[in-house]
């Protein structure tokens, strides 16, 4: 082991372990590079403790508080006391127009824009052999049932343009 726990012939790190740690964990999220993620940690450093805890305890639990929406597989709150998320439950929804979208994450882009009052199915993920992710890996089988109520009259595909 070099300087502050790295491997010989990796970048030596000025910091702390702790701290360098806590800096490549946040590398490893989406869009966070070297000079967020310092900044991150940095702001960490500096926060109230009671702000580092509470933040620490939402990471924590963050799995255990939510569940899967029995009907789109949309997340949910698994205290929410309802039996359907707040779009499903929602009765101003059109039940009768459904998009399917790949990931959670693409059905809140399309609900920011505020355009869009049907409903919605989240495959949680996509087609991939190569990957060896096959229709059963999918919410498909999900989907066909949701389509033998014979409420939904339109549904709109939109998943990514790949093969």
């Amino acid at each position: 082991m070099g300087v502050n726990g790295n491997q010989e012939g990796q970048i030596r790190s000025p910091y702390p372990l702790p701290f360098h740690q806590l800096i490549e964990s946040f590398r490893t999220l989406p869009g966070i590079g070297i000079k967020t993620a310092t900044k991150l940690a940095f702001h960490l450093l500096k926060a109230p403790g009671e702000e580092v805890l509470r933040l620490s305890r939402l990471l924590s639990d963050l799995r255990e508080s939510l569940v899967l929406c029995p009907q789109c597989q949309n997340m949910m709150d698994r205290d929410s006391g309802r039996e359907s998320c707040a779009i499903c439950s929602d009765p101003l929804r059109d039940p009768s127009t459904v998009v399917v979208v790949e990931d959670v994450q693409t059905l809140y882009a399309i609900e920011r824009t505020g355009e869009f009052r049907g409903k919605y199915h989240v495959l949680l993920g996509r087609l991939s052999p190569l990957e060896g992710i096959g229709p059963d890996a999918l919410r498909i089988r999900e989907l066909l049932e949701r389509t033998k109520t014979g409420e939904i009259h339109e549904m709109i595909l939109a998943t990514s343009p790949t093969v």
